[in-house]
């Protein structure tokens, strides 16, 4: 893979076999990437990066979290991302750390496990970077806790919480209120 001297972004990709099989049994299979990485494009579109500061990854995993949620109640489009954003600076607020976090707004497909009615709608992504430090079952129980009150606050059957290390899922949680 041809990288520049000093890189805009590194896009890490997991390059690893990935397996698949649903809870019924059903569906299964695997993937594992075949030959080696190359890089594509003009590298004269990377500039210098003006990085400030680094966790050294090798010493210390880096724990993020994402969580999933929609904005209808049922069928009916009923909260926004200024009211999750709210709901989060409250939490983490409480929970005693800076509020930083990002927001993906996006649109999603629902099935309700009320129901099973599919449900259209927006929703966001809230990510979590734990800059704080704290321990995976300190982050892992802030989290939770945190989508927990999202799904309350927000009358969600459920949110779905993403645990990362390093960039890699290692846990996803359906959370209801």
């Amino acid at each position: 893979m041809t990288t520049p001297k000093r890189p805009a972004a590194i896009i890490n990709a997991d390059m690893r076999l990935k397996t698949w099989r649903s809870k019924d049994g059903k569906h299964a299979g695997h993937f594992r990437p075949n030959g080696s990485a190359i890089f594509v494009g003009d590298e004269s579109v990377f500039r210098r990066n003006p990085e400030t500061w680094d966790n050294n990854a090798e010493d210390t995993p880096t724990l993020s979290a994402r969580i999933f949620v929609g904005f209808n109640v049922g069928h009916v489009p009923t909260y926004n991302v200024d009211q999750l954003i709210e709901i989060v600076q409250a939490v983490r607020r409480e929970q005693g750390h800076k509020p930083d976090s990002s927001f993906i707004a996006q649109k999603g497909l629902y099935t309700s496990k009320r129901d099973g009615s599919l449900v259209t709608e927006d929703g966001a992504q809230v990510v979590i970077i734990n800059l704080a430090g704290d321990d995976m079952t300190t982050f892992r129980n802030e989290m939770m806790v945190l989508a927990e009150t999202i799904a309350g606050q927000m009358q969600q059957e459920e949110v779905i919480l993403e645990m990362q290390r390093d960039g890699m899922t290692t846990r996803t949680s359906g959370v209801r209120p």
